[in-house]
């Protein structure tokens, strides 16, 4: 894509026009496209009632297989969430149905919705301390692996505090050889960066939406290695888990899918929009989003080393991702949110999360401002 598209297709994310917005990594903006299929819907739901249903769950399905595509995942292995803590609790639920006692490794700073659900589900959890940027030691994570018998890994492929992007080919291709369940967190990387679930050797992944494939609130994908159905059991059951006319009488009578954990209505809404964005990050191409976001990663890191402040999230190209951790406190923080520069306190210090939507003169000013505050205290 040619760098000229890129006004343009800013254009269609009207808030944008009122600040300067560099927290994707709490929330991106929707498109002028993904609000009008909102709007489309309650005009629908008003005008025709629930005749529409019929038409929604058949254009549902549409999603659920465009929602595979994107990750290199089959239909069957797709739930549609409303949102990612969810879905780890179904993952939790689930990896808890083949026995008792398994040994849970997560990060020290994970986020919570991918610790929480192991303890309230009795996993016995070993916590792996990260370096002082939020950085991981692969090869000593993966010691630790073997030396505390770990049965499941729960990580965040991108550090929602840090923006550290772990190795997960690396370590997708360590767990599967070792015969450890890899859950991951893909929220901070899903619309972000290309996903294949097949060369990540990744058993599941659990994904919300709203953040950087700017699908909005109230969706979320969860992605089940067909392999897992024939050895676990369904942790959940309702009445659209199999049809409403199933017969199911025994937990042998259910054929265990990812539409298993689809227990019952739909957020229809919500869902076809995630539809729209999927389409809207496909017609930009998600390699071109990702050389785009790299491009003004790379540009803000130059910038920011230009006027000496410092990086928390000081990592190599490989554990780079959309995210970047600067050194600062709350007063920088009150300063860039009074001259209407949006960002978030997160970690050790202030993030910055670029979008494609962003513009290297946004960053120009960013940078103008924090030489300003630095040049005030």
């Amino acid at each position: 894509m040619q760098t000229s598209n890129w006004q343009q297709i800013r254009q269609n994310h009207p808030a944008l026009q009122n600040q300067t917005y560099f927290d994707s990594a709490r929330c991106g903006i929707i498109s002028k496209q993904t609000a009008e299929i909102g709007h489309e819907f309650y005009h629908d739901f008003l005008e025709k009632g629930p005749a529409m249903r019929q038409i929604w769950e058949e254009e549902i399905k549409v999603v659920r297989q465009k929602a595979a595509d994107s990750i290199g995942a089959k239909k069957h292995e797709i739930t549609l969430l409303p949102n990612c803590s969810i879905g780890f609790n179904y993952a939790a639920q689930m990896l808890r149905t083949r026995k008792q006692g398994k040994k849970v490794l997560v990060l020290e700073e994970e986020y919570a919705s991918v610790k929480m659900p192991w303890l309230v589900n009795h996993f016995e959890i070993v916590e792996y301390a990260q370096h002082f940027n939020g950085a991981v030691d692969l090869e000593e994570l993966k010691q630790t692996i073997l030396e505390e018998k770990i049965e499941i890994v729960a990580v965040s492929y991108v550090q929602f505090s840090s923006g550290f992007k772990i190795d997960l080919k690396d370590l997708g291709a360590f767990c599967r050889e070792n015969g450890v369940v890899l859950v991951v967190d893909a929220t901070q990387a899903f619309g972000a960066m290309e996903l294949d679930v097949k060369t990540l050797k990744v058993d599941i992944l659990v994904a919300s939406v709203f953040k950087w494939a700017c699908a909005g609130f109230g969706a979320g994908l969860m992605y089940v290695r067909e392999k897992l159905f024939e050895v676990y059991e369904p942790p959940v059951m309702g009445a659209e888990s199999q049809g409403i006319a199933a017969k199911i009488e025994q937990i042998s009578d259910i054929e265990f899918s990812g539409y298993t954990f689809q227990t019952g209505n739909y957020d229809y809404k919500s869902t076809l929009i995630l539809g729209t964005a999927i389409d809207q990050m496909n017609q930009i191409g998600v390699s071109n989003i990702e050389v785009r976001i790299a491009e003004l990663q790379y540009y803000l890191l130059l910038q920011l080393q230009k006027i000496g402040i410092g990086l928390v999230s000081d990592y190599p190209v490989l554990n780079r991702a959309a995210i970047t951790i600067i050194e600062g406190d709350r007063v920088m923080w009150e300063f860039l949110k009074s001259n209407k520069v949006v960002v978030s306190l997160r970690g050790k210090g202030i993030r910055i999360s670029p979008h494609y939507y962003n513009t290297f003169e946004e960053i120009d000013d960013l940078c103008a401002l924090l030489q300003q505050f630095k040049k005030s205290i």
